[in-house]
């Protein structure tokens, strides 16, 4: 079943690989946030880890007072494994940094050009 919020879709895709896809021009605010985190433990089993694929948006990004936010925090325990979809180099090369240096995720994570890898790795 998918589940629509204000900038994301959230796919279900496998038992357990979902998919968050993010409209193209967006601007990440407190409340997609708690819209991403009550769609998710909705929608989830509690006791089930899950893979997630990220493809975000061409013109996407978090508002100024939530840089530095982790979107994925109130539900990091149930992720297993999180592969983000970024077509440009430099734009995998930031988020490699970002998630190194500033988020420092507990679960695995690789970013990707293409959905095609990302699955690859996932399975």
């Amino acid at each position: 079943m998918d589940s629509t919020g204000r900038i994301f879709t959230l796919k279900y895709k496998g038992s357990s690989l979902i998919e968050i896809w993010f409209v193209e021009s967006y601007r990440v605010h407190i409340s997609d946030l708690m819209e991403l985190e009550e769609v998710f433990l909705q929608q989830t089993n509690k006791e089930e880890r899950y893979s997630l694929i990220v493809i975000p948006g061409r013109f996407g990004g978090m508002a100024e007072e939530y840089k530095g936010v982790d979107m994925l925090e109130p539900f990091k325990s149930r992720i297993d494994k999180l592969a983000i979809i970024a077509p440009v180099l430099r734009i995998r090369l930031l988020g490699r940094a970002y998630f190194n240096f500033i988020t420092k995720p507990v679960y695995d994570y690789k970013f990707f050009k293409n959905e095609l890898l990302a699955l690859t790795w996932l399975n």
